[in-house]
């Protein structure tokens, strides 16, 4: 007796499913992505603003308080003047 061959990745259904997955990882991929840019910039946005803060003449603790950064984030910008 031979055996029956079947390719699987030809398979309609297989081929239908691959391409659900691989479009639905695309999308979660571009959304993570996304979520971290804007992370990033959100941050960025705040560490410029603390060094604003920091040359107008502004406590350490006060432009903490304001931009929502650790102390210790802003003491580090304050060096890096």
């Amino acid at each position: 007796m031979g055996t029956i061959g079947y390719d699987i990745e030809k398979d309609d259904f297989y081929l239908q499913g691959l391409e659900k997955g691989l479009q639905k990882g695309l999308e979660e991929g571009l959304e993570k992505g996304e979520l971290r840019g804007l992370e990033k910039g959100e941050l960025k946005a705040r560490r410029e603003l603390a060094i604003s803060c920091l040359q107008d003449g502004l406590s350490v603790e006060k432009t903490a308080k304001l931009t929502k950064l650790s102390i210790e984030e802003v003491r580090k910008l304050g060096k890096e003047l």
